[in-house]
């Protein structure tokens, strides 16, 4: 029964890293992507969203910014439990992904800002589910 059971959670390790490989894997700029990032006209910051939204484990935070500058991506929530908060600063130039886990994150409602300069550029919702364990 004990070998039973490591194997089940070998098998959920193996799944969920297969899981991690492929969000990975959409970090990466596709060919279309890169195509686009070169005759690109955007001159605006423009915080693109996350996918998938609502999440449980893993979300993709895409953005663009024109140029490197005093730029900020702001994650945010203010519940009953009081307030949390994550940034990530010096952020490159063009269109951009973060993957963002949520093992630091309780579940709720965040909002994530793009911040240019000390100004909110844009704000959008999202939620992070009940954990699952892992």
């Amino acid at each position: 029964m004990g070998q039973k059971r490591s194997n089940d959670n070998i098998l959920n390790e193996i799944k969920q890293l297969k899981e991690e490989l492929k969000l990975l894997k959409n970090l990466l700029p596709s060919k279309s992507d890169l195509a686009k990032a070169k005759g690109a006209s955007e001159t605006r910051p423009k915080l693109i969203g996350n996918q998938p939204n609502p999440f449980d484990q893993f979300t993709i935070i895409q953005y663009f910014v024109p140029e490197t500058g005093h730029q900020r991506i702001s994650l945010f929530i203010v519940d009953e439990k009081g307030d949390q908060q994550m940034f990530w600063d010096h952020l490159k130039e063009g269109k951009q992904k973060l993957l963002l886990k949520d093992h630091a994150l309780r579940p709720g409602i965040y909002f994530c800002s793009l911040v240019v300069e000390g100004n909110i550029v844009e704000t959008r919702k999202m939620e992070v589910t009940r954990q699952t364990t892992r």
